[in-house]
């Protein structure tokens, strides 16, 4: 059970957004090349064939928005990384590594042109999607929650030095001591500001939010770019056997 009260409920959602795009005749079934419309780069058409093959359960060669969200996505993320418990008990060391390995991972799963660099359609699309599928697996709050410093895109595109990473670690809450060696310099000063911050008893408290509802909410409302487009399509593509991703923005 998800927030949405079904399994895959938000990816599902953005898969079906993308299937309307794609049902140019409004049919409500897509055919190869009103799915192969929606792909750019070599073999568009040869590579649709092979998603609805993969996704169509009935053998009629084509796709109802059933079949297309009937599968769940083939994993993308990197071997190696730190689960929840392992990164808390790590050294700064491992986890400083760590982070930067999850980013590493951000950017292979986000950058659709392969440029090494991510504008903000495809930061914002990867968020999308990331969020979406940690939030149908049951997650409050996604593990890794992706930012960028302000005014980053001032110049169209981001680094990799430019991606801010916020780690979930409440699964393994405990107590934090001021003398903790692991912390790094920024996190003790943000704790020792914090720690003579009491709230106003005049201020009526504000409401509990819900992280995920909010989060939900956001991938609910985000744009169904081309960048999107593609990140979706690339993920279908992951499900087709011996067959490469390739540039899908359109």
């Amino acid at each position: 059970m998800t927030i949405d009260g079904v399994s895959g409920g938000l990816r599902n959602g953005l898969l079906q957004r993308l299937f309307a795009r794609a049902d140019s005749d409004q049919s409500q079934t897509l055919r190869v090349d009103e799915l192969a419309g929606l792909m750019s780069g070599e073999n568009a058409t040869t590579r649709a064939g092979a998603i609805v093959a993969v996704y169509d359960q009935d053998g009629d060669s084509q796709l109802t928005s059933a079949e297309l969200t009937g599968r769940d996505f083939a994993p993308e993320t990197l071997a190696g990384l730190l689960s929840v418990q392992e990164y808390a008990a790590a050294d700064r060391d491992g986890r400083q590594a760590d982070d930067r390995a999850v980013v590493d991972d951000f950017f292979t799963r986000a950058d659709i042109d392969g440029n090494g660099l991510l504008s903000k359609d495809e930061f914002d699309a990867e968020r999308a999607l990331g969020m979406a599928q940690s939030l149908d697996a049951g997650a409050a709050v996604p593990q890794h929650l992706f930012a960028v410093r302000p005014g980053a895109f001032d110049d169209d595109v981001i680094t990799k030095d430019e991606v801010l990473l916020g780690r979930r670690l409440v699964d393994v809450a405990k107590a934090v001591s001021m003398d903790d060696v692991n912390l790094d310099p920024e996190m003790l000063a943000r704790l020792a500001a914090l720690k003579d911050l009491q709230p106003d008893p005049a201020t009526p408290a504000a409401p509990p939010v819900d992280p995920a509802t909010v989060l939900g909410d956001a991938v609910r409302s985000a744009e169904l770019t081309q960048t999107l487009i593609a990140r979706l399509m690339r993920q279908l593509e992951l499900s087709v056997p011996n067959l490469p991703t390739q540039d899908l923005t359109a």
